[in-house]
């Protein structure tokens, strides 16, 4: 039996939700530009919306930056995802791929092109001969003290013969040390992948879906060995991912790929 997302344990209450997309409302209208002030405005907005009883007027801003419409899309997308991946009799995996050449500075962020980006990565997985379904997401980690925005991508696919071939095509494909000199403090770890185990698959697939950009800090641990730690943006950093989010669908975050290899 499909565990549901919302049986899940951490998973948002309504009340989390909307405590959430009231805090990020009050970071965007900190920054008082005009394009922060207007999502502020949708997200207000939207949680109005919500109060009515009965009919209501209007409609949910249906942003990514809005955690209350993340949530609502969380709970019809994930567990479709998840009956999916546990009726095939196949094992599964999650592979992070982490595209070094794509990091820039955040005054860089207003260019970043998501949809070229996504093209040319499904460009690659298709030479590399990947086998489907694979579902995916786009993300985006802010990472201190180095200050530079890390793109990668979070994918789920079969755990086959073939899958491991075409990951290892993949990471043969080009030199992924080239652009990590600007990051001296991040650890170079461009491929990883696992198995998902048993009863996870809930879990793991809501995990690609958070839709939050991060910071993440990297540091020596006691042993002297880099580790590193996700928290919470803050301030204009904060304030300017949501804008950027704002800007993409869920279409455009998501990587799907069926059995048959369409897009």
């Amino acid at each position: 039996m499909v565990k549901s997302i919302v049986k899940m344990n951490g998973f948002e209450t309504p009340e989390k939700a909307k405590k959430e997309t009231k805090k990020r409302i009050k970071w965007l209208y900190k920054v008082d530009e005009p394009a922060h002030r207007l999502l502020a405005g949708r997200m207000e907005d939207c949680i109005d919306y919500r109060k009515q009883i009965g009919e209501k007027i209007g409609q949910p801003c249906n942003s990514r930056a809005c955690f209350l419409c993340n949530k609502d899309l969380r709970e019809k997308i994930v567990d479709e995802y998840v009956e999916l991946i546990d009726g095939d009799p196949r094992d599964y995996m999650l592979m992070t791929i982490i595209p070094y050449q794509l990091w820039f500075k955040h005054h860089e962020l207003d260019d970043f092109n998501l949809s070229r980006v996504k093209r040319e990565f499904r460009e690659q997985l298709k030479s590399a001969g990947f086998q489907g379904p694979i579902i995916g997401m786009f993300e985006m980690d802010f990472h201190t003290p180095d200050e530079v925005w890390g793109p990668h991508f979070h994918l789920i696919l079969p755990y086959t013969d073939r899958n491991q071939r075409a990951y290892k095509n993949y990471q043969n494909m080009k030199n992924w040390s080239d652009a990590i000199e600007f990051a001296p403090h991040i650890s170079h770890r461009p491929f990883h992948h696992e198995r998902i185990k048993e009863g996870e698959t809930t879990e793991v697939v809501s995990y690609i879906h958070k839709m939050m950009p991060r910071e993440r800090t990297h540091y020596m641990d006691k042993d002297g060995k880099p580790n590193s730690r996700p928290r919470r943006l803050k301030d204009r950093l904060f304030a300017d991912s949501l804008v950027k989010i704002d800007q993409w669908s869920y279409a455009t975050l998501r990587i799907f790929w069926d059995k048959k290899g369409r897009w």
